[in-house]
């Protein structure tokens, strides 16, 4: 589960720009708390938001692609720059990062052929 502040960022960061379906949505509660089911292809990803919460640690998603090149021409399209292509010191596959809201991270890391 990942943490965020602002419902309406978090809800924008994950369909509008990374293209993920909302696939369910608590509203805001008396506490000011929402919370989301994000879904991309079989992964899932559920984001609790307070509104005003301070996010003092990273957040980290990781997740696996064979289209690293693709993806990346995509991002950028959208307006989000990740960072230089990196090795993974314990694979040595190429990895990417981006940030989002609230000190997600988001860590895309090529697939080895063994594991298509």
């Amino acid at each position: 589960t990942l943490r965020g502040s602002d419902p309406a960022q978090i809800e924008d960061f994950f369909v509008e720009q990374l293209g993920f379906l909302l696939r369910s949505r608590i509203p805001l509660n008396s506490e000011g708390e929402a919370f989301f089911l994000f879904q991309l292809g079989r992964l899932q990803v559920e984001v609790r938001c307070r509104i005003g919460a301070v996010i003092e640690e990273d957040q980290v998603l990781t997740l696996t692609t064979s289209r690293m090149a693709l993806i990346r021409k995509w991002l950028i399209a959208e307006g989000i720059e990740p960072e230089p292509y990196r090795e993974e010191p314990f694979t040595a596959l190429r990895t990417m990062e981006f940030t989002g809201p609230d000190r997600i991270h988001v860590r895309l890391m090529e697939e080895s052929l063994g594991s298509q």
